[in-house]
């Protein structure tokens, strides 16, 4: 009744199981987080194609490799550019890029005469990508 796809020829829904595991931010956590859900005998899991990975692009570095080494795809959230640039061909973001963040912002501001700006940014993959690009 709720969710699903509209097609054409009607509304189709199909039921997926749903893991929500807590890996308290932590790189390492989460990596095993996923290994462990990667490696289940659980029947529910065995045909598992994709996975949904966290925010971070810090913490998504280590479930892509996860990720790749089970040949699952792992949507991705994290949007740093390092995470695209291995060649793992097993990760997949619908996000731009983190140094094509600002692009079109700067764009606008140099077309109105703008020229320079200053970036301030923590220093972790995802920020010094914004600032770079």
């Amino acid at each position: 009744e709720r969710g699903g796809l509209i097609l054409p020829s009607g509304r189709c829904t199909i039921a997926m199981p749903l893991d929500v595991r807590d890996d308290q931010s932590s790189k390492d956590l989460s990596s095993e987080v996923l290994e462990a859900m990667l490696n289940t005998s659980s029947p529910e899991y065995a045909g598992l194609d994709f996975v949904l990975g966290p925010a971070s692009s810090g913490i998504t570095l280590g479930n892509s490799i996860v990720a790749e080494r089970h040949r699952r795809i792992l949507f991705s959230t994290g949007a740093s550019e390092t995470l695209y640039n291995r060649g793992n061909e097993y990760i997949f973001s619908s996000l731009t890029p983190g140094n094509k963040y600002m692009s079109s912002g700067l764009e606008m501001l140099r077309s109105r005469g703008a020229r320079t700006v200053v970036f301030a940014h923590e220093a972790k993959s995802f920020s010094a990508s914004v600032c770079r690009g």
